[in-house]
């Protein structure tokens, strides 16, 4: 199969890197002194690429402009995707919270906070996800959800427990996508958010 383009979900803040994108987004912290982001332009020089930004866009976008020199397209990203941490964040209810829980609290949902242990208690599984039969997904200490609400949408279970869903242009997965090779999770938000 052919790689036409490579999408890269640049918007991002990083829940874990808060002290590094206070002025930019993740994608633009650098590691050995070279933004994320232009390790993999270096990588790939000779692709096009589809960068879709959120948090700190404009940043992105002048960042790129100035410095980049591959053939790329910015799509500014209109819809949440929320993975893991993403989850908590955008979750209406919280179980189990933190002393300093921060939630934005848009989606109809209620999340049990690292629902499977820590860290030791990461695990892979396959499942359906939506209309996509045995999807692979990477867990780490991962929350799920104990109750979706009439304006949410479930969208994957796992042994019983709620792993991903979806209420209007949000969809969150208490599962890492972006860990393995399968594209379908990041290509059905993408298709949701064209149809919308």
């Amino acid at each position: 199969m052919k790689c036409n383009y490579i999408i890269v979900q640049a918007g991002g803040k990083g829940s874990r890197m808060e002290s590094l994108t206070r002025n930019k987004p993740k994608a633009l912290v650098p590691v050995n002194n070279l933004p994320m982001i232009m390790h993999l332009f270096r990588k790939y020089p000779d692709k096009k690429y589809i960068v879709i930004g959120d948090y700190k866009y404009d940043v992105l976008e002048k960042y790129l402009r100035e410095f980049t020199d591959v053939d790329y397209q910015m799509v500014c990203g209109t819809g949440k995707i929320g993975t893991c941490a993403g989850m908590i964040l955008l979750a209406d209810k919280i179980e189990n919270p933190t002393q300093k829980q921060v939630n934005l609290g848009t989606m109809d949902i209620t999340v049990v906070r690292n629902a499977y242990g820590r860290q030791l208690g990461s695990f892979h599984a396959c499942a359906d996800f939506g209309p996509s039969k045995e999807v692979p997904m990477t867990f780490i200490r991962a929350p799920y959800i104990s109750e979706v609400g009439p304006n949410a949408e479930i969208l994957s279970e796992v042994d019983g427990h709620i792993v991903a869903a979806r209420q209007d242009n949000q969809l969150v997965t208490a599962f890492h996508p972006e860990l393995t090779q399968d594209t379908r999770v990041h290509e059905y938000f993408l298709n949701s958010i064209a149809a919308s």
